[in-house]
């Protein structure tokens, strides 16, 4: 999900909100941020 956002080639702002019950949520937004990151370069 990550990558496709940054190919959209947008400025782009990540926000979580809370009370996800969750516990992979940590996994879940580091993969998002990693995919972007790598797509972004």
């Amino acid at each position: 999900m990550g990558a496709r956002i940054a190919r959209l080639g947008k400025p782009t702002l990540f926000v979580m909100e809370g009370g996800y019950a969750v516990e992979e949520i940590g996994i879940n937004a580091v993969n998002v941020l990693e995919g972007f990151e790598e797509a972004a370069q």
